[in-house]
């Protein structure tokens, strides 16, 4: 969905994986260094919140929807 841009929970990334996470920070913000994950939980949903330094040094933040697999493993 185009309107799922991960710069909030609201608008989460939804995937499958949390390679597909990694690989989605990896193709929106190129050369970035994830430096942390945390999980979130918000109205009977999970979401990761991965944290990440681009290139330039600027530290962001992305929301992904991981309700689709978690605890399934």
């Amino acid at each position: 969905m185009s309107d799922r841009d991960g710069l909030s929970i609201e608008k989460a990334v939804i995937v499958n994986s949390i390679r597909e996470e990694y690989q989605w920070v990896q193709k929106n913000y190129p050369d970035s260094r994830v430096t942390g994950q945390a999980l979130l939980k918000r109205k009977g949903k999970h979401y990761d919140e991965l944290t990440f330094i681009t290139p330039s040094g600027e530290t962001k933040k992305a929301y992904f929807d991981i309700t689709s697999f978690f605890g399934k493993f």
